[in-house]
Order: C-alpha cells, then structure tokens, then sequence
C-alpha cells in the first residue's frame, strides 16, 4: 500500500513538473 501512495505521489509530481515546463514553453 505503501508503495503505491509513492507510484502516485510521483506520477502527480512529475505531472506538475511537464505542466510547469508546458506552461513556460508557451
């Protein structure tokens, strides 16, 4: 159970992280 919080908390940050590099790019 842990280890999924981890996969999702991970997969939302890199998310955020492409939505900033998006959002700056254009």
């Amino acid at each position: 159970m842990k280890g999924i919080n981890k996969f999702l908390a991970t997969k939302e940050a890199t998310f955020a992280i492409t939505h900033q590099t998006i959002s700056q790019k254009y």
